[in-house]
């Protein structure tokens, strides 16, 4: 067999580890959120113990931020790059994250989620660099210029009006509203995984 046989049976090889190293992640990931007990939200009351809501998200104030690939607006993004051999995504390049405060909300009431410590698992989907229009990111033409054929640009955003799932403590804030908490140790985390959303 070839250098060259042998080199693409290895990449071939790595690729796959690396593709279901990354499935395995988030599946427990997702699996320890489902683990915490989902409650409405007109029940909570302060405690050092971890819960889950479950609700549709609602904005604080007309503040939003942009996709750092698709610009387009949002409360929550997460981006991801990702360089790619053969069509599987090998090694995360980039990842980023950005948010402004947001509520979530269920028939029951709604409570304000502190982002300080937060860890969003969102589904991500592939992006659109915005090129052009209102949304268009800044230096998007070097961006284009230089994106490598081999990437994967992925985004996952939180819209006023999407569902999802948050988990972490209850904390009464200083004025007298309860807000849902994390720490740099045990992260606020907030999901829109479908499965998690029943």
């Amino acid at each position: 067999m070839s250098g060259a046989g042998i080199s693409f049976i290895v990449l071939t090889a790595i690729a796959a580890v690396v593709a279901a190293i990354h499935q395995v992640r988030k599946a427990s990931q997702r699996t320890k959120l489902s683990r915490i007990v989902a409650v409405t939200i007109g029940s909570l009351a302060p405690s050092d113990a971890a819960i889950r809501v479950r609700g549709t998200v609602r904005a604080v104030d007309a503040t939003t931020v942009a996709g750092p690939y698709s610009g387009r607006p949002a409360l929550g993004v997460v981006f991801e790059r990702w360089a790619t051999s053969m069509g599987r995504r090998v090694q995360r390049l980039d990842r980023q994250v950005r948010h402004t405060p947001f509520i979530v909300e269920d028939d029951t009431g709604s409570i304000v989620l502190d982002l300080a410590h937060a860890d969003f698992q969102l589904e991500l989907h592939p992006a659109a660099l915005a090129s052009v229009g209102p949304t268009r990111v800044f230096g998007a033409g070097i961006i284009a210029a230089n994106q490598q054929t081999e990437q994967d640009n992925l985004e996952g955003l939180v819209i006023a009006g999407d569902r999802i799932t948050a988990a972490g403590r209850v904390v009464r804030g200083p004025d007298g509203r309860l807000a849902l908490v994390g720490t740099a140790a045990a992260p606020l985390v907030v999901s829109d995984h479908p499965a998690l959303l029943r």
